[in-house]
């Protein structure tokens, strides 16, 4: 199911569910996002904000290649993909204490590149 970033909460509540195999989403959102079609790469950024909420446990192995992969979308020139890349990683940032605090170490390095 292919949801939109800037849905409302009610419908976003749909869209946004637990993966029922969380390690082969994550494997599925990293070939979503290599792909060069634009809407994979937004289904792929949906799925990261899905994988923050529910199993933020999962991407804490690979959150260094999330991190760089999210910032990569931010700068993209094209705005149907960086926009909904800016609440991907605002998710990888809130949704998990754990996940925040190693966020919040790696981040400042991540958004300087965002401000260049």
């Amino acid at each position: 199911m292919r949801c939109h970033w800037a849905l409302p909460p009610s419908l976003r509540k749909r869209c946004f569910f637990p993966f029922a195999k969380p390690h082969s989403a994550l494997d599925q959102t990293f070939k979503l996002l290599r792909s060069d079609n634009w809407e994979n790469r937004m289904e792929g950024l949906n799925s990261i904000r899905r994988l923050a909420e529910f199993h933020p446990n999962v991407l804490t192995p690979k959150l260094h290649n999330i991190c760089l992969v999210v910032v990569q979308e931010v700068q993209n020139v094209w705005s149907q993909v960086s926009c909904p890349a800016i609440p991907a990683y605002l998710s990888l940032f809130i949704q998990s204490g754990k996940l925040s605090q190693c966020l919040q170490k790696q981040s400042n390095r991540y958004q300087e590149q965002w401000y260049k």
